[in-house]
């Protein structure tokens, strides 16, 4: 077959495999967020919770973490929203009402 340039599109005029989608920002303070990274620090922060204290960029922000410990210039994509239980206060993260809170009501 033909070899293929490195800007050489697919078939369909798609964007190259490689190519990382940046997941849009949605860090906010006071957001509850778990961290999924096994690569963050080594793991050694695997699946614990923490709060959003700054936020430094739009993808970066420090974080308190349940027992006190501050991380700084934690990446955006180590983290995941933590659901608080119903009755909990909620923030919207992303879209037109980006900011604005509320209750959980069910999950």
């Amino acid at each position: 077959g033909k070899k293929r340039e490195r800007g050489d599109r697919d078939d369909a005029g798609g964007k190259q495999k490689r190519e990382k989608r940046e997941e849009p920002a949605w860090l906010f303070a006071s957001t509850r967020v778990r961290i999924v990274s096994k690569s963050f620090q080594g793991g050694k922060y695997y699946l614990k919770k923490a709060s959003v204290i700054d936020v430094l960029t739009p993808r970066t922000c420090v974080l308190q973490l349940e027992g006190g410990e501050v991380l700084t210039d934690v990446p955006q994509r180590a983290l995941e929203t933590a659901l608080p239980k119903r009755g909990g206060a909620v923030t919207v993260l992303a879209g037109e009402h980006r900011g604005q809170r509320g209750t959980m009501l069910d999950k």
